[in-house]
């Protein structure tokens, strides 16, 4: 099974890519309920928390497939660093 994700999460309505987005307090990088998921242009890289949600649905789909055991990647309420 190959499966697309960008790690481009989402857009404006008017086509731009989202810098930000809301986020928990237990996500990487999250400040205020607010955190960046890539660096502005030219270089656009992940940020903390970007890099944390591209994981954390790398995980879920080997999850999903059966590949990887729930129990052992299960960080739910565990603040990251």
């Amino acid at each position: 099974m190959i499966r697309f994700f960008s790690t481009w999460p989402a857009l404006t309505p008017d086509g731009q890519f989202v810098q930000s987005a809301p986020c928990e307090v237990f996500e990487p990088g999250c400040v205020d309920g607010r955190g960046e998921l890539r660096e502005p242009p030219p270089n656009v890289h992940l940020e903390a928390l970007g890099a944390w949600r591209y994981a954390v649905a790398i995980v879920d789909e080997l999850v999903a497939a059966g590949w990887v055991d729930a129990d052992l990647v299960d960080v739910t309420g565990r603040v990251m660093p």
